[in-house]
């Protein structure tokens, strides 16, 4: 199952709510990613209160921006493997695509690149 969070109506942080999901399956030329952070912008809270350039298919998810882990791949994907770390570049319209705030997410490979290994999944403060 996926955890989303949602909302079904324009407002403050009251409007969002948490459900589970079943996890999407990939469809061609897409990639599925075991999220395991998201990125919330400006732009996403504009998204939320009604007052960004594009209008929210309502019921709508917050997430826009992932990382995470590559766990399945769709028809026709090529230059990603199954384990491998990466991350969304967001390249599309909030509304194309579900947003990623969600244990398991699917996106097009073109709107997907690889992510180096190297920094750990810890969250690191500074002072």
């Amino acid at each position: 199952m996926a955890r989303i969070v949602e909302f079904a109506s324009y407002g403050a942080p009251e409007v969002l709510e948490f459900k589970d999901v079943p996890d999407p399956q990939p469809a061609a030329g897409e990639v599925r990613i075991r999220v395991k952070a998201i990125g919330l912008n400006r732009a996403e809270s504009m998204w939320r209160h009604g007052e960004y350039i594009e209008t929210a298919n309502l019921p709508a998810r917050l997430g826009y921006e992932a990382a995470g882990t590559v766990d399945a791949l769709g028809e026709g994907v090529a230059g990603f493997e199954i384990g491998e770390p990466a991350n969304v570049i967001p390249n599309f319209s909030m509304s194309q695509y579900r947003p990623m705030a969600s244990r398991s997410s699917c996106r097009s490979a073109r709107s997907s690149s690889s992510r180096p290994r190297s920094p750990s999944w810890r969250v690191h403060r500074s002072g």
